[in-house]
């Protein structure tokens, strides 16, 4: 659970920098961890990961090199 609620901060602050929302599934997967006591299943913490990262590589693709150490001083 706390791998996609720290999966889904991360899409947060990401989408901060390309300014498209997040995806209302990944709002649903982080309320399903928070407030639920069943567990996630793997592959909707793939689904999430994978998500975090498509999006990471694309704006890494589209900022200029000052925006990119900012996202890299982060750590995103």
């Amino acid at each position: 659970r706390q791998k996609v609620l720290c999966l889904y901060d991360t899409l947060c602050e990401l989408s901060l920098y390309d300014g498209k929302a997040v995806p209302q599934a990944a709002m649903e997967l982080a309320r399903e961890a928070r407030f639920s006591r069943h567990p996630i299943s793997a592959q909707k913490v793939r689904w999430l990961e994978n998500q975090t990262k498509e999006k990471r590589e694309k704006i890494m693709k589209a900022l200029p090199w000052r925006r990119k150490l900012s996202l890299l001083w982060k750590g995103l």
